[in-house]
């Protein structure tokens, strides 16, 4: 540990905190950091390192600071290992029930939203780059569903395959509906301007991810960071929010507010988040695991989750009026 802080950024600690088993929290004479030992791959690592960085360049400071090394690269690489050392956010744990730290955490989201951007990213790693598809997904994703269905009903009949072919035709029609209003929104024109100027998000906005101070909320953990557009970071963060906070419908003014404090959605963005949200991804999620991933089947795992997804998406049934008035989603 010291003879990695040493040679990759000048440090001496004088105490370390295991946080995680890869991560330490370093007290040393100039400040508090936290190192982490990335589990990932190096390409994927330089994506992330340049986007923080571009976010520095661009004026955000509600996150972990990036710590360049001592010799100007991005982060400390070992015969092992990569290492990223940030600087140390103290705080409150946020918590989407709280109104004051939802209210926060959808603030930041939108200072960061307006200032992710880095065109250069486009060349660093491909499969952080390909998030611009949501129609050719979504399009994808209902034909698996269809297909999945078809396999239910021949098949001989479990517990899993009688639940999910009971309840197929309530999620398909969500997702027929949803593709509908992505095709018919001006999607296509926002992911084109997202990728010309580079456009990055978060892509896990979980309350764990946000630490709350008396100024705001601050950003941690950018690994699953990658480009596209604001409003997928949105819509988890609305269904996160929502979720979290018992469904109290107050909570989406909350949001929609919080974020408007730096960037306020056009109608034409509004369409799109609509369709997003509407779309049952969970749903999808799940039965894509079942049919698909036959070394995790776990037929009672996977009955459980469906009927979660069940549950949350007759809670949004009655949200989704509401969220569409707010966003004036008018098809």
């Amino acid at each position: 540990m010291e003879q990695i802080l040493s040679e990759g950024w000048n440090l001496s600690p004088e105490h370390v905190e295991t946080i995680q088993n890869n991560v330490w929290k370093v007290h040393t004479s100039q400040g508090i950091f936290s190192l982490k030992e990335s589990e990932l791959k190096e390409k994927n690592l330089d994506f992330i390192c340049r986007a923080e960085h571009s976010l520095v360049r661009h004026g955000f400071r509600n996150f972990a600071l990036p710590q360049r090394c001592r010799n100007g690269t991005l982060y400390h690489q070992t015969e092992q290992s990569c290492f990223t050392l940030h600087q140390w956010i103290d705080g409150e744990k946020c918590d989407f029930q709280n109104t004051e730290h939802l209210f926060k955490a959808a603030s930041t989201l939108g200072n960061f939203h307006l200032r992710s951007r880095e065109p250069q990213l486009r060349t660093t790693s491909l499969s952080r780059c390909n998030c611009f598809i949501r129609g050719e997904q979504m399009e994808k994703h209902i034909a698996e569903l269809y297909r999945f269905y078809r396999e239910a009903n021949n098949a001989p009949m479990g517990s899993f395959q009688q639940e999910y072919a009971e309840h197929f035709p309530y999620f398909i029609q969500k997702a027929k509906l949803a593709h509908q209003l992505l095709q018919n929104s001006d999607y296509p024109r926002l992911a084109s301007e997202a990728t010309a100027v580079g456009s990055f998000i978060h892509y896990d906005v979980a309350a764990r991810n946000f630490i709350i101070q008396k100024d705001g909320a601050y950003l941690i953990d950018f690994d699953y960071c990658c480009c596209d557009l604001p409003l997928t970071d949105l819509m988890r963060l609305i269904k996160r929010g929502m979720k979290q906070s018992g469904y109290e419908e107050e909570k989406i003014s909350m949001i929609l507010h919080g974020y408007g404090q730096y960037r306020n959605l056009t109608d034409k963005e509004a369409q799109v988040l609509f369709a997003l949200i509407l779309f049952p991804q969970k749903f999808w999620r799940i039965s894509h695991r079942f049919f698909c991933e036959a070394n995790l089947h776990d037929e009672s795992f996977c009955l459980k989750k469906l009927d979660s997804a069940l549950e949350e998406s007759r809670h949004e049934d009655r949200w989704f009026p509401i969220l569409k008035e707010m966003l004036e989603v008018t098809h």
